[in-house]
């Protein structure tokens, strides 16, 4: 801070000893007086490196602390200061004990009086002899310069500077008396403690707030003060934004007492939701309210539209809904309006209407965008003459864009994107609109219809027409747009060559997105070194691709018919500083060049979808920064370079589609341990899957599907945290900072991915998705148990193995398993009774393994097509082959708990148990009674006697 060489009077404000992390204080040059204050407050300004109080007229001892006898003692010189480290010492004669008087604090009145006596009787005596001199020495010499040459007006001149340096520093003396600060008014101190009661204040924002007889409110935080009549006029109690000690509860109708008022400032609050309290409508003097982002919800009271002298009003970023009350059409003294990015809705025309009626027609800024607002909009917005900004974005208006928007001579930011206004612009909407510098409009189906060589009356700097409907060929009138640093006209249906004289033009541009058109022919080079964000995707260009400029930050050239080898485009030897690219989905041959180490900035390289072959080249390692490599569907061979293991930022690998051989390699799970996304699906990678990969916690989508995959399942799965618990997941793969706000809007988080039976587009949701395939590989073993804990997986497919054994008993606990698939192996057993708890399962395929007996009887399972249970000994809906009770035994409720080897044990023991009673309760009774002994053998042999006559 430095406000040196003015003329600032009084003592060192308290309120500088709360910003403690000052570095430098420059309070040189000035007329500050008293002591250096805060003997324990300015010692905890421990950051500060500078400070200079000299030239003023500071008295008394330099407080002691390690801090302030660090500086050289220039900083003190030019004052009455004594002590360390100034040479001069500090007697007891000289340094005057703080009174009681001075312990209450500096009163202005006990020092200043004496001083304004002085100045303004040396004022008066001075004048009073001189001017008496100086009126007859200027009359006469007027007389004489009116017979002297040209030189005497330049000494008359001099005089006439003299005389005004002497007026000026006089009128400073005599203005010393205004500089006496009245306190504030008790109504208005008492009606700011009530309103603080109320209030919630986590960081004790507020403790100056006391409410002691002498404490003067015009020194509390958050509180500014008239000068001369102590009138409390400004209230600041805003926060800043995202502060989590907010101020927050009730507002109290104390402030009412607060006549005087014209600030309200209570920005980035949180309220809560609470309805902005009607008592604020009679705040008569108000002429600034700002309530922007501070949890104020519900309807505008109508009571605003009282408050005549209200300038400025901001409700940006709350939660208010409803209707905007047309009466606050009848403010005839706004100059900004600001009700972005709420829940209104409605129609806004007679509002409008009422505000364009107002004779002053003031307003210069009126913000609307990021509602629900729909309905037409008025062509009386054309006279609200002093508007220079109008935004409307993002909300529901249709019908035409009226005229008379051309009538805004002021206008230079006009914003209407994304609403679904429709019809013809033609040259008459921007007639008088000279001004305009800021045109964004896309996301409607608007229709652009000019003459050919239509000279717009303006210069932009940012245009924004994406899906309007341009002329079939290149816009002429572009040629005459020489300020233009933003153009965007994707979709726009524009076709044919980008003519040279656009990119000989082209040298202010630092964003351009033509994408989505019909363009097409050679591109040789994007040399413009402003250039920062170019966007050519899906158009139809041929031949190589250009050479660009080491400036760009981010190039789109996916989705055309560039065609032929990279090695010019990477191997320039010009270091790049290049973020992101993308040259998917092209005509693109050969080697992938062994040129990385001049594209070290990359945090994207997408260059899927194209005929490269070869080997991943080793300089990908050079990309420490990179995040997301896309080489799906390629004819890439050899193994993982061990240089990858650089990467150590990749969140996104995507190799699908290719021919890479190899193992898996365990520095995987040892230094990409950001994974979100590893899909080699489709390659020849061999050997098992190493347990260092379990290391990856934040792995959402693991697909090994389709290679040589072999050995047994890890157990370890299920250190996969983000498929165990969902609330990690927060919907983005790859987060970005845009330095370009949200002009780029391409989506980079696209994947195929094999769920349901079927190859599926995963977008937007792309990052709240969890999915592992390990289908098509010859793992063999059991499903481990550890496996069921991924209660956050969606999707599991290991179809196509040598699994053996039995289904994991507790697999049903996997409740957000929408797809699961264990077809085509060789498993066996019952299907677990669990598995009824699967309510998000749509898809099932248990086909062709070794599973017997009854399929569970629940909702889910019997909606399920009869193809996911065929190829088994299976009975029950939904296939038509019926359980009988001869052959199958239901399951009980017991079973419904799972498979318990207790229970197949007490069986075998009840069965040996029944036996011996049994045998012995028959031969036990023979042995003890003989005679019933020989009765039965006799029996016996005469049951022989006759089957042996019978088959004889």
């Amino acid at each position: 801070m430095d406000i040196s060489a003015n003329i600032i009077f009084g003592e060192i404000p308290e309120e500088l000893t709360s910003l403690e992390a000052l570095q430098t204080l420059n309070l040189s040059n000035n007329l500050l007086t008293g002591e250096i204050p805060f003997k324990d407050c300015l010692t905890r300004m421990t950051f500060l490196n500078h400070l200079n109080v000299s030239c003023n007229n500071l008295t008394g001892r330099i407080p002691e602390s390690t801090q302030l006898q660090s500086f050289d003692q220039s900083s003190f010189v030019g004052n009455k200061l004594c002590g360390p480290p100034l040479i001069k010492a500090c007697s007891a004669s000289k340094v005057t004990p703080p009174t009681v008087e001075q312990d209450r604090g500096y009163d202005i009145l006990d020092e200043k009086w004496f001083y304004v006596s002085l100045g303004l009787g040396f004022v008066v005596g001075f004048w009073t002899i001189l001017g008496s001199f100086l009126v007859l020495a200027i009359e006469k010499m007027r007389i004489f310069l009116n017979r002297s040459s040209s030189s005497g007006h330049l000494v008359f001149q001099r005089l006439n500077r003299f005389l005004t340096f002497a007026t000026i520093a006089s009128s400073i003396g005599s203005c010393n008396g205004n500089l006496v600060v009245p306190a504030c008014r008790e109504s208005e101190r008492q009606a700011l403690l009530i309103f603080k009661q109320d209030l919630t204040d986590p960081s004790n924002r507020l403790s100056t707030w006391v409410s002691e007889e002498d404490a003067d409110c015009c020194r509390w935080a958050g509180v500014v003060c008239d000068n001369s009549t102590g009138h409390i006029h400004e209230l600041h109690l805003d926060s800043d934004w995202g502060d989590s000690n907010a101020f927050g509860g009730k507002l109290n109708p104390s402030l009412l007492n607060l006549t005087h008022l014209t600030r309200l400032n209570l920005r980035y609050n949180a309220f809560q939701g609470t309805q902005i309290p009607s008592f604020f409508g009679y705040l008569k003097s108000l002429t600034h309210l700002d309530l922007s982002q501070a949890s104020f919800g519900g309807m505008i009271p109508e009571s605003l539209s009282g408050l005549n002298y209200l300038e400025s009003l901001i409700l940006m970023g709350n939660e208010f809904r409803g209707e905007v009350p047309e009466s606050l059409g009848n403010l005839c003294n706004l100059i900004e309006l600001d009700l972005s990015v709420n829940n209104f809705n409605g129609n806004v025309s007679e509002f409008l209407e009422r505000l364009s009626a107002c004779g002053s027609h003031r307003i210069e800024s009126l913000r609307l965008n990021s509602n629900n607002f729909s309905g037409h909009l008025t062509p009386q917005i054309g006279k609200l003459a002093s508007l220079s900004l109008l935004d409307l974005g993002y909300n529901q208006f249709d019908g035409v864009l009226p005229e008379s928007i051309g009538q805004l001579k002021r206008l230079t930011q006009l914003v209407i994107h994304h609403n679904s206004l429709q019809g013809v612009v033609s040259e008459v909407h921007f007639t008088h609109l000279t001004r305009l510098e800021q045109f964004e409009a896309r996301g409607n189906s608007l229709t652009l219809e000019t003459p050919r060589d239509w000279i717009p009356p303006f210069q932009l700097r940012g245009m924004f027409l994406d899906y309007w409907h341009l002329a079939p060929e290149f816009p002429m009138w572009l040629q005459t747009q020489r300020q233009l640093n933003f153009l965007s006209l994707s979709s726009t249906g524009i076709s044919g060559t980008i003519p040279n004289w656009f990119w000989n033009s082209s040298s202010q541009l630092s964003y351009l997105n033509l994408s989505n058109n019909h363009l097409h022919g050679n591109i040789e080079n994007i040399s413009a070194e402003g250039l920062a964000v170019v966007d050519l995707s899906s158009n139809r260009f041929q031949g190589s691709l250009p050479l660009v400029s080491s400036t760009l930050d981010i190039l789109d050239l996916s989705n055309s018919s560039f065609s032929g080898s990279v090695f010019h485009f990477f191997c320039d030897k010009i270091p790049h500083q290049l973020t992101r690219l993308y040259i998917g989905n092209n005509l693109l041959t050969g080697k992938i060049p062994d040129c990385f180490r001049n594209w070290e900035e990359l945090v994207v390289l997408e260059l899927e979808n194209n005929n490269f072959s070869g080997n991943i080249p080793s300089s990908i390692g050079n990309l420490v920064w990179l995040r997301l490599l896309n080489l799906r569907n390629n004819n890439l061979s050899g193994e993982l370079p061990l240089s990858m293991q650089n990467c150590s930022d990749l969140i996104v690998a995507d190799l699908r589609g290719n021919a890479l051989v190899g193992s898996l390699p365990s520095w995987i799970g040892k230094c990409l341990l950001k994974l979100k996304i590893f899909n080699v699906r489709l390659n020849n990678l061999r050997g098992a899957i190493p347990d260092e990969l379990c290391n990856l916690k934040d792995l959402q989508i693991l697909d090994l599907a389709h290679n040589n995959i072999s050995g047994t399942l890890p157990r370890c799965f299920n250190n996969f945290s983000a498929m165990v618990d969902s609330s990690d997941l927060n919907g983005v793969v790859v987060p970005f900072e845009f330095a370009y706000g949200s002009v780029l809007q391409r989506n980079i988080d696209i994947m195929f991915l094999v769920t349901k039976g079927r190859e599926a587009e995963y977008g937007n949701i792309l990052g709240l998705l969890t999915s592992m395939d390990l289908s098509a590989n010859t793992i063999s073993g059991e499903i481990p148990e550890e496996i069921t804990s991924l209660i956050s997986l969606q999707n599991l497919n290991v179809s196509g193995n040598l699994l053996t054994g039995r289904i994991p008993s507790k697999i049903g606990y996997m409740g957000r398993l929408e797809s699961l698939d264990l077809s085509m192996n060789e498993l066996s057993g019952e299907i677990p009774a669990s598995m009824t708890r699967m309510t998000f399962l749509s898809h099932l395929n248990l086909s062709y393994n070794n599973l017997t007996g009854r399929i569970p009887e629940s909702t889910q399972l019997q909606s399920l097509d009869q193809s996911g249970f065929l190829g088994n000994e299976l009975c029950g809906a939904p296939l038509i082959k019926n359980c009988s009770a001869s052959n199958v035994i239901p399951p009980t409720v017991e079973q419904e708990r799972g498979y318990d080897l207790l229970e197949d044990k007490w069986f075998y023991l009840s069965l040996g148990l029944g036996f011996m009673v049994g045998f012995w309760g028959i031969f036990g009774s023979l042995l003890v009674n003989l005679p019933w002994s020989s009765i039965f053998a006799r029996l016996l042999n005469s049951i022989v006697i006759k089957l042996h006559a019978v088959i004889v």
